[in-house]
């Protein structure tokens, strides 16, 4: 096992994040270690790809190579849960590699997907319909939110509740594991705002350098 695994996958997150720069040009793939407890701390940068082998280019094979590559180095043990935003790549790679690992749908994105179906009228009142569920204390308590949802909305709005309802299960798998890592693991929110400090770099990099050498730099 690589030695940079030791100690951390009990109880911790993974992070697979890619970026591009202003000419769309690779820049990689890099995995961060995030414990439990406070995401926010990113503990190892442990692998880095080349810049042309991020998962950008073939959504499913790259990923599917990334996630090999990721087991080869020591993860043999399947992850319990991963969180993803709603790259079918991503599903379908991880489906080859850890069939036994459960996914979880983002809650923030799949808000996002729901209400770009709805007029803005509509959407501060669905926005919180939808937040009943992912904030209810029991699975049971998010079914009942989920159906009184699709009561409410359904004949007025069929493809928001069809957006929502495709994903039911996949939105409420973090009610199997503990609860307190309900609020890390519902949304891919802990991950992506550990790497906020680095989407802002890349923003002035748009901004202020068109050459190769300059976006690196």
């Amino acid at each position: 096992m690589d030695s940079t695994f030791r100690g951390y996958l009990d109880d911790a997150l993974i992070a697979l994040c890619s970026f591009k720069s202003y000419l769309d040009f690779e820049l990689g793939c890099d995995f961060f270690l995030l414990p439990m407890a406070n995401p926010s701390h990113v503990c190892d940068n442990f692998f880095t790809l080349s810049k042309n082998g991020g998962p950008l280019r073939e959504p499913e094979q790259s990923w599917y190579e990334v996630l090999l590559d990721l087991k080869h180095r020591g993860l043999t043990i399947a992850p319990k849960l991963a969180i993803e935003d709603g790259a079918m790549g991503f599903w379908a790679a991880l489906a080859r590699v850890y069939p036994e690992t459960r996914v979880q749908r983002c809650g923030v994105h799949k808000t996002a997907n729901v209400l770009n179906k709805v007029p803005k009228s509509v959407q501060p009142k669905m926005k919180k319909s939808l937040h009943e569920i992912w904030m209810a204390e029991t699975r049971e308590g998010a079914h009942r939110a989920f159906d009184l949802f699709a009561s409410k909305y359904e004949a007025k709005y069929p493809k928001a509740v069809k957006c929502l309802e495709k994903d039911r299960e996949e939105l409420l798998a973090f009610y199997d594991s503990p609860a307190e890592h309900w609020q890390h693991i519902r949304t891919t929110n802990p991950i992506e705002s550990t790497f906020a400090t680095v989407r802002l770099r890349m923003a002035k990099t748009r901004e202020g350098s068109k050459t190769q050498v300059g976006c690196l730099k």
